[in-house]
């Protein structure tokens, strides 16, 4: 009875013919070695299975009949259906784009350009991916893939086209890349316009602009930096316990950057040290005077410097009691 109502459950959502059409479909393609994970992603779903092989490649060679036997799936709900829908999901995403390849298809000489244009900039090769300005979901698909630096990430999206077509992220990225667009540069690698290099204030001032407003005001708060902004009010100041969480989080981040770039770490330190007025002169070039406060909290933090005025710890205890 138990395997009866398994494999009820477990009724392929797809005839054999149609799922030897999908996986004709898939094989030999980038998006059969891609992560199922990240493709769930791109779909708006979940794929619970974690591993870097964990790919529709490892699936194509079975009929259907043995796919649903597989231990993955075979008493699992509705998960066989879901891996189906992931599939046809990439497809049918993938169709639509089909005209684009062309503009985006690669060659050896597009990553040469990239690279030089990196070089020219005198952007580090090794620059983390993890520290770059992308979402999280787009962070992770890169460290899943090991692209965890701006070469190996600059070496897949060459080489990967239906990644640079599926996430708006890459093409913004790659196209900023090769038209040597500054501006546009400067919001996923801290580059500051005019010079060459990269620089701390704005890879803290990136970090401050993936802050919500609730951490921010929290930061803000605890180390007394005024700000009108609307948003950042003291009324939204987390409780204790996350905020100190917070602050260590931040500060865990903020140690990356200031490793990646030892020298400007120990100025913004001097800085810190001779008081306000040196800090914030430390930020000027943000041309934000919002980025600039709490880029400057991010360092505080960074630095382990303590609230600056009484009363702090009690104002988190007694907040929301």
């Amino acid at each position: 009875m138990i395997k009866q109502a398994a494999e009820i459950q477990d009724k392929p959502a797809l005839s054999s013919e149609e799922w030897d059409d999908l996986r004709t479909n898939l094989v030999g393609t980038i998006m059969a070695e891609t992560s199922l994970h990240g493709l769930a992603q791109n779909a708006g779903m979940k794929w619970f299975i974690r591993g870097k092989k964990e790919t529709p490649a490892r699936y194509l060679e079975y009929s259907l009949e043995e796919l649903a036997d597989l231990p993955e799936f075979y008493g699992k709900g509705n998960r066989l259906s879901n891996f189906f829908s992931i599939l046809q999901e990439t497809i049918a995403f993938d169709d639509p784009f089909s005209v684009m390849v062309d503009k985006f298809e690669s060659h050896p000489s597009d990553a040469m350009l990239a690279r030089s244009v990196l070089q020219e900039m005198e952007v580090p090769f090794d620059y983390p991916v993890d520290l770059m300005q992308f979402s999280k979901r787009t962070r992770d698909l890169c460290l899943e893939g090991e692209h965890d630096t701006l070469d190996k990430l600059i070496s897949f999206l060459n080489e990967s086209t239906t990644a640079v077509i599926m996430n708006e992220e890459f093409r913004q990225f790659l196209s900023c890349v090769k038209s040597r667009d500054k501006n546009g540069l400067a919001q996923f690698i801290p580059i500051r316009q005019g010079c060459k290099g990269i620089y701390l204030a704005e890879a803290l001032g990136l970090f401050a602009r993936q802050l919500n407003d609730h951490y921010a005001a929290t930061l803000l708060y605890a180390f007394k930096i005024e700000s009108n902004k609307p948003e950042w009010a003291e009324d939204i100041v987390l409780q204790k316990d996350r905020a100190q969480r917070l602050i260590e989080d931040v500060k865990m981040t903020a140690t990356k950057y200031f490793d990646m770039m030892p020298g400007q770490a120990s100025d913004l330190r001097s800085c810190l040290a001779s008081g306000i007025g040196s800090s914030v002169r430390f930020f000027i070039s943000l041309n934000n005077p919002h980025v600039e406060e709490l880029a400057l909290a991010i360092a505080m933090a960074a630095v382990d410097q303590k609230p600056r005025f009484k009363g702090l710890m009690g104002r988190f205890l007694n907040k929301n009691n």
